[in-house]
């Protein structure tokens, strides 16, 4: 199928904190998360750009246990936001800073004990 795509779900500079004494820092406590998660899905890009893009629609396909909550979705995904509130952790927010479609999403994390950027990377592949 030349028209099956490859969805990268990158993220960078992901911390969280980790064992925070009272009275320090929480920056001085937090930990680098690296995790790169690369999938071969036999559709178009542009249907699955349909299903990152629509904000709304999270809370049907992300997994239970994240507790996911929309908090704004406006008309597009530009500016959304969600709440994240996990059954083993603490609770933080996701907000859409930048959109390339159908192909590139940036998201920032903040709030709670998780701070950072990630981006859904949409490429288009040959392969069948």
């Amino acid at each position: 199928m030349a028209d099956c795509g490859r969805a990268t779900i990158e993220y960078f500079s992901l911390r969280t904190i980790r064992n925070n004494p009272p009275g320090r820092s929480p920056a001085q406590y937090m930990a680098t998360i690296q995790a790169i998660d690369e999938v071969f899905l036999p559709v178009p890009v542009h249907s699955v750009w349909r299903l990152i893009a629509d904000i709304q629609r999270y809370p049907s396909w992300w997994p239970a246990s994240l507790r996911l909550t929309v908090q704004s979705a406006g008309g597009g995904p530009l500016g959304a936001q969600v709440e994240i509130a996990p059954s083993r952790g603490a609770p933080f927010k996701c907000r859409v800073i930048e959109v390339d479609p159908p192909t590139r999403m940036v998201m920032e994390y903040f709030g709670g004990t998780v701070s950072g950027t990630g981006e859904w990377i949409l490429v288009p592949s040959d392969a069948g």
